[in-house]
This record gives C-alpha cells, sequence and structure tokens, in this order.
C-alpha cells in the first residue's frame, strides 16, 4: 500500500523548510495512516533535503544556542533525533531497512511502538513518572474490511477511580491509490462518545493533498462546540508546499483558528521566505473599525524578513541567515558529518 504523499512533520529551528509543512498537520496527524503505518513515520535524509551521504546534522541555534541533532544510517534512514530543549531523544530501529520499533523519549515519559511487519503499529506502550505501569493500545486491522480498532488498556490497579479502557475506531474509505478518501473516528469511554468525519482530496496527476475537510458527528453525539475546519493545499512545481490555508467554521463566540501561509523556496529548495496571518489578526481590525478606534490611515505592515544561506560543497546549507531591512544575521548554523 502507498502512502498518502508526504507531509513532512519533524521540525527543528534549523530546519525551517518544513515550519509550513508541519502546520499542515494540524488535523492531518489524527487520520489512519499517520496513525498506524510506519512508512508515515520513517524518516529519511530526503525528507530534509538534504545531499551526499550524510551520516549526522548537527544544528545549532544562532539565539537560544539549542541543539538539535539527526544520525543516519548507511541507507540514509534516520534512526536517532536529539534536541535540548525541549529535551527529547526519539530513536528508530530498522531491519533490512524496515521500521520495526519507535521510542519517544522526554523527562518523566517514554512512548514505545512496534510495528507489524514493518508496516502497521500493532501495539503501543506508554509510561510515566508517576505511572510506573504505564498504559498499552492494541490494534486490529481489517484491510478488507477498511476499519481500524483500537483499544488503550491502563495498568493502573483497579482500586483507583481511573478508567481503564477507552476504546477508538476508524473507518476509512480509499481510493485506486490507497490514499484515504473519507474516513470517521470514534472514541468511546465508558458512556461518553465523541466522533469525527474527515474528507480528503488529492491531485490525481501528483497525488498531493489539495484539500481536508474535518468535522464533528455533533448532531449525532451531542457535541456542543460541532468542529468544522477546511484546509486548503497548494504546491508548487516541484510538489513542495507553497500554500496552506484554514477556514475554521467551528460553532464558537470568542476565537477563530483560521490562518494563511505562505512560502518560498530557493534553487535548493530551502525556504527564503515565509509568512502567515490569521483570522484573529483580521477579527481585531473589524473590532476596532466598529467601536471607531481604528485608525484613518492604518499602520504599514510589518517589513517582511527573508532568509538567505552558505552552502557546502555538497550543496546542504551550513549558516542560514535572516535578511531584515537590509541587516543580515546568522540566526542558526549546521554541522554537517558525511560517511567516508
Amino acid at each position: 500500500m502507498h502512502s498518502v504523499k508526504k507531509v513532512f512533520v519533524l521540525v527543528t529551528v534549523f530546519l525551517v523548510n518544513y515550519q509550513l509543512a508541519a502546520q499542515a498537520r494540524l488535523t492531518v496527524e489524527q487520520s489512519f495512516y499517520d496513525q498506524v503505518h510506519a512508512e508515515r513515520v520513517a524518516k529519511d535524509k530526503d525528507d530534509f533535503n538534504l545531499k551526499g551521504k550524510v551520516r549526522q546534522v548537527t544544528g545549532i541555534d544562532g539565539v537560544t544556542r539549542d541543539t538539535t541533532v539527526l544520525v543516519f544510517n548507511a541507507g540514509g534512514l534516520l534512526t536517532r533525533h536529539w534536541q535540548s530543549r525541549p529535551k527529547s531523544l526519539t530513536t528508530y530501529v530498522f531491519e533490512a531497512g524496515v521500521l520495526q520499533q519507535l521510542v519517544y523519549r522526554i523527562p518523566g515519559f517514554t512512548s514505545s511502538r512496534q510495528f507489524e511487519n514493518g508496516y502497521l503499529v500493532k501495539e503501543t506502550t506508554e509510561t510515566t513518572g508517576f505511572d510506573p505501569f504505564g498504559q498499552e493500545a492494541f490494534y486490529t486491522y481489517d484491510q478488507q474490511a477498511q476499519t481500524l480498532e483500537i483499544r488503550y488498556m491502563s495498568n493502573l490497579d483497579t482500586i483507583t477511580d481511573m478508567d481503564r479502557v477507552i476504546h477508538d475506531s476508524y473507518t476509512f474509505t480509499v481510493n485506486r491509490h490507497n490514499q484515504v478518501t473519507r474516513e470517521r473516528h470514534l472514541s468511546r469511554h465508558e458512556e461518553t462518545m465523541y466522533g469525527t468525519r474527515s474528507t480528503y482530496v488529492y491531485d490525481s496527476i501528483t497525488g498531493n493533498l489539495l484539500q481536508l475537510h474535518c468535522m464533528d458527528d455533533c448532531a449525532e453525539y451531542g457535541s456542543n462546540s460541532c468542529l468544522n475546519l477546511h484546509f486548503t493545499f497548494g504546491y508548487d512545481a516541484q510538489n513542495r508546499l507553497v500554500l496552506k490555508s484554514l477556514d475554521d467554521q467551528t460553532v464558537r463566540n470568542s476565537f477563530s483558528r483560521g490562518y494563511t501561509m505562505s512560502a518560498k523556496y530557493n534553487e535548493h529548495g530551502d525556504v527564503i521566505e515565509f509568512s502567515q496571518t490569521t483570522d484573529d489578526d483580521q477579527r481585531v481590525q473589524i473590532l476596532l473599525h466598529a467601536e471607531n478606534k481604528w485608525p484613518k490611515t492604518p499602520a504599514p505592515a510589518p517589513p517582511r524578513p527573508f532568509f538567505d544561506y552558505t552552502y557546502d560543497a555538497n550543496g546542504n546549507w551550513i549558516e542560514k541567515y535572516e535578511v531584515l531591512q537590509g541587516v543580515r544575521k546568522r540566526i542558526a548554523t549546521r554541522i554537517i558529518d558525511y560517511a567516508d
């Protein structure tokens, strides 16, 4: 089964190329493919726009000095991802190039995922400092019926008031390219049930995700929020994500999560411009206008920075600069080790 077009998730200060794509995962991260498919979890050097036989990349933030380290095996697969703040370590275990296990650790918390045939999650385990026995999740996947059942079992003593079982179920429809086009997610916890429905639209030629509509099953399950999110994605000729917008029509009174983001890339595939506007920015302007508090001549938009890079002989950037109003400031450095 082929995966849905990759929308990269691993983002660090020194890998800003994927800042836009990471934001695109606000609801995509809950999709069936991201829940259970190892191929969506495994990363290689191409996902980070790295050229050559890269063995390790060390990124250092130019202001905070926060550090991120990525380690790749001989096949170019990511095996370790460590960052200093927030402190975390993710390890990927492969056999013959196939992902078998993923372990994510932060202080006081460990999460482990085991994959079946290097493809589907079969079991997850989570432990915390206050719950040393942890919680386990067991996956039952029926490819023919296109369903997934996940049962979360708490290992805490039953004498506590905590409930032991949470049950999630997914029903989905795929197209001829095995991309999810419709998905229904139900979460049952004792007498409480919550559900969402999602619809995905793809480009028939490239397979890129073009639209995603996610909404509550509020009429059936009595939700008082009625989630209603509509995402739109745009790509350039090299299939890089350059535009993403969220039309937030959720029923609520106080705020909107809607936004529009855009990015431009240079010939190396690195982001040189990035911008974002939110619905709340526009909402504030409308309110000020209504109260006659908005100036007749609005202040000009703040200057937008762009990014410049210094590259090594392999075409990978090793220094990143922010250029704002003619001032060039180094904001990140990368130390790249190559295999002999």
